[in-house]
């Protein structure tokens, strides 16, 4: 009875169907949805979702890049990662879309807009860092100027690499990088008193990234 059992739970793939019924029954489904595993359809709306986030994310940093901290690219994003997900796993053969696979797309969708959110933040660190050496160095320079110091003393004392190295010590950083202003994110963080912003940046990433979610889930059901 045991055996008997065992054979019946077996669920048979196309290759053993078509070797013991023949190739017309291959392609057919047998058993119930209930009966296939939901973690493979899953997968491939999660892989679909990292493919689809792709161009949002490209726009996102791009623009964070020129100083445009654009949160609501998001909406792209996740746009793109949703409708993606859903088309990974219709094309590996998986009907519908249910819970698990949104929800894939869903945990794709939120590390993808806090590390591209931190990364923007990260760029923008960098260059307030960056544009802050040469101000330094004037306002340096003006000091020793009232102090007596000859143009050529101040030019020998004033050099940027100097001036770097003094902006680095008082930012606590090594050398002014975004790999090392990410390896600082907590400390600059508060030093560049950007934490207000960062919160309210991470926040509208979010609300932003999962409209792209409900979006296109109104336009579906406004059609069904």
């Amino acid at each position: 009875m045991d055996e008997m059992k065992e054979k019946n739970d077996h669920i048979l793939t196309d290759r053993e169907i078509e070797k013991k019924y023949g190739r017309k029954y291959a392609g057919l489904d047998l058993f119930p949805e209930d009966r296939k595993s939901q973690v493979i359809p899953a997968l491939f709306s999660a892989l679909g979702a990292c493919i689809g986030i792709l161009p949002g994310c490209m726009i996102w940093v791009f623009l964070g890049r020129r100083g445009v901290m654009a949160a609501y690219v998001g909406i792209i994003m996740a746009g793109g990662a949703f409708w993606c997900g859903k088309r990974a796993a219709w094309a590996a053969g998986y009907k519908g879309f249910n819970i698990i696979q949104k929800a894939a797309c869903a945990l794709v969708i939120a590390v993808a807009a806090y590390i591209t959110a931190r990364y923007v933040v990260v760029v923008r660190m960098t260059d307030i860092i960056r544009d802050y050496v040469p101000e330094f160095r004037q306002d340096w320079a003006d000091q020793l100027k009232e102090r007596g110091f000859t143009p050529g003393q101040i030019n020998d004392i004033c050099t940027m690499e100097e001036s770097k190295r003094y902006v680095c010590e008082s930012y606590g950083i090594k050398e002014i990088s975004r790999h090392e202003c990410s390896e600082r994110f907590s400390q600059l963080i508060e030093t560049c008193h950007m934490k207000k912003e960062y919160i309210k940046y991470i926040l509208v990433s979010y609300v932003t990234a999962f409209g792209g979610i409900i979006l296109p889930e109104e336009k579906k059901s406004d059609k069904e």
